[in-house]
């Protein structure tokens, strides 16, 4: 059963399209392990590449079997969206280092006010009694 976990999973992250189709494609698949297993109880993954094909192959089949422009729409909306995510991680990232910048200036600005001490005596002078 592991191995058909991870057999599965290596598909499913090849798989290009509607979701809806992927999930059709791989419950078929599953379907078609499960009674593979049934006979086979001990199968690894290399004994289900053999009897169903590499990952690489049931691409191939799963392409065939849809529209060219609808599967490379949705490669191209797959590029836009990561490119979008990775972009907006930069910006974020980049914006918390400056955030985080600009607070420890303030801070550093204010125990500097708070702790500032003149140099050398201070003079006052006192103007409220005029010449007298």
């Amino acid at each position: 059963m592991k191995s058909k976990k991870i057999y599965l999973d290596s598909v499913s992250q090849l798989l290009i399209g509607k979701k809806k189709d992927r999930k059709a494609f791989l419950n078929k698949l599953s379907h078609d392990i499960d009674e593979y297993l049934l006979s086979a109880p001990d199968a690894s993954c290399t004994d289900l590449e053999k009897e169903f094909g590499t990952p690489v192959e049931l691409l191939y089949e799963y392409a065939s079997t849809h529209d060219e422009k609808e599967l490379s729409k949705s490669v191209g909306m797959k590029r836009i969206i990561a490119a979008f995510i990775i972009t907006l991680s930069v910006t974020l990232a980049f914006v918390s280092i400056l955030n985080t910048l600009w607070w420890n200036k303030t801070i550093n600005d204010i125990y500097e006010r708070e702790n500032w001490e003149p140099l050398g005596p201070t003079i006052i002078i006192d103007k409220t009694k005029e010449a007298k």
